[in-house]
């Protein structure tokens, strides 16, 4: 019996949910790929400019209410992408099929409105066999790869080893935000005027998700 349609985000409560779901595919090793969960608090909390993801998050609850979801989708406002992360005991099965295909009717009808003429999916690697089969099996292909990097963390990770004469430290909050938006600015290139830049940043500092140590 195919899944019922999923509903709209509510709170703060179903974030937790999507980001112990992340945990638990991260954990599960199951063959897909489940982001970090500091992405998924840096897209919801520091967007593109002008971009907005409130509206445009889905979940299927699970029928016993419990911690995990059965999934969730994220749609990209302007109708380019959409992510779907399901329960690591339903990947491959019918019900990620469903999940993977409802995700994708809803971002062609958003690509439809913005007048798009093509979508797709950005989170795969090429071990997610069943990911990967379900894409190509709806027209999909490859259009652009980047790297990944991974350790093994069987033995101790090294501590950094800044260069002489500088010191590795937390950012002091809102009293270093133009500062630490600065140099993100620079690093990326930013076209976005800075002032505009540095209230982003100041709003995103001001977050729930952010943590003064690790910055999530």
């Amino acid at each position: 019996m195919p899944l019922p349609p999923p509903r709209r985000y509510r709170d703060e409560r179903d974030l937790a949910a999507m980001l112990a779901l992340l945990e638990a595919g991260r954990a599960a090793q199951n063959g897909s790929y489940y982001v970090h969960t500091g992405d998924l608090k840096w897209w919801l909390f520091y967007p593109p400019l002008g971009a907005a993801y409130w509206d445009h998050i889905y979940l299927w609850d699970a029928p016993d209410q419990g911690r995990l979801p059965l999934g969730w989708a994220l749609l990209d406002p302007g109708g380019e992408t959409f992510d779907v992360y399901t329960h690591p005991a339903l990947w491959g099965r019918p019900e990620a099929s469903h999940m993977l295909a409802w995700a994708e009717a809803a971002l062609i009808d958003l690509a439809s409105a913005a007048g798009k003429d093509q979508v797709s999916m950005f989170w795969v690697t090429p071990e997610d066999a069943f990911r990967i089969g379900w894409l190509e099996g709806r027209g999909y292909r490859i259009t652009a790869q980047s790297a990944a990097l991974a350790r093994l963390l069987t033995g101790p990770i090294p501590p950094p080893a800044p260069p002489e004469g500088f010191t590795i430290r937390p950012c002091r909050g809102l009293a270093e935000v133009e500062a630490r938006a600065r140099a993100q600015y620079a690093a990326f290139g930013s076209s976005a005027p800075f002032e505009q830049y540095v209230q982003r940043f100041a709003a995103f500092m001001q977050s729930p998700v952010m943590r003064d140590e690790r910055g999530f």
